[in-house]
């Protein structure tokens, strides 16, 4: 299931220029981070950083994937600055920095 994450940065820096492209009729624009990243990618790569190994198990209840086409939104405010990469370390290290390796 790929998901495009977003971090603050680029949310905080996007909306003005959602504001300035808004328009009437209004204009409809996915919007969320650049990258496409399944669960399993930044699940192994949280584990990288902290030690924690995640296990998945198939729900057929579960949502399926989430992912956007983002090329009206480039077209219109550019990318994301944040690499999802840098976006997951940054809340690990804001909001659980005990859990990080050598923490």
């Amino acid at each position: 299931n790929l998901y495009n994450p977003i971090h603050e940065d680029d949310y905080i820096a996007h909306v003005p220029k959602l504001l300035a492209v808004a328009d009437v009729p209004a204009l409809t624009v996915n919007w969320g981070g650049s990258d496409a990243v399944s669960i399993e990618e930044w699940c192994a790569y949280i584990g990288e950083l902290t030690g924690l190994e995640a296990t998945f198990q198939d729900n057929p209840k579960a949502f399926g994937s989430l992912a956007i086409d983002t090329t009206k939104m480039h077209e219109l405010i550019g990318p994301t600055r944040v690499d999802w990469r840098d976006g997951i370390r940054r809340q690990l290290e804001n909001l659980a920095p005990e859990l990080l390796k050598g923490a």
